[in-house]
């Protein structure tokens, strides 16, 4: 399926940092947040991540100091959190394994919930998305607490 930014409601660039401008050094610090990369590829991963998914309804982008995350709805009525990070962030390769690992981790020896990680790739430049991410769940909020019997002690 082929899609734009512009198609979704309210259109936005998935490239380009949208959340503010900087005093100082402005044009700098846009650049290097911006993101090169196939937007319609990151797409048809996640469609391909959801049983039963078609194509993309919905796509919001939001942006933190590291990352930039589109949330995703499907036409199956499944949302799913695409995440790329900023240049800066670090390795973005052990960046990347190094996120899947620990939420990989924390899943399988405690009991804290945390989104299940769909699709995820560490190489930047290759492949037909051209940079790393990672596809999960949306996190759900849990009332679970910790108790005496969980893995995971407050003492």
């Amino acid at each position: 399926m082929r899609y734009r930014a512009s198609q979704f409601s309210p259109p936005f660039d998935p490239y380009s940092y949208s959340r503010g401008r900087w005093l100082d050094r402005d044009e700098q610090r846009q650049k290097a947040r911006r993101l090169d990369f196939n937007f319609e590829a990151l797409l048809n991963v996640a469609v391909k991540c959801s049983n039963g998914a078609r194509e993309v309804v919905a796509c919001e982008k939001r942006e933190g100091g590291f990352n930039r995350v589109f949330i995703i709805k499907l036409d199956n009525g499944a949302k799913v959190v695409a995440k790329v990070p900023m240049q800066f962030a670090g390795p973005a390769a052990l960046t990347t394994m190094s996120e899947v690992a620990t939420l990989r981790y924390v899943k399988d020896k405690t009991y804290v919930p945390v989104p299940r990680v769909l699709a995820w790739s560490s190489k930047s430049g290759s492949g037909s998305v051209g940079i790393e991410y990672v596809i999960m769940d949306v996190w759900r909020r849990s009332e679970r607490y910790l108790g005496q019997n969980d893995r995971a002690s407050a003492s």
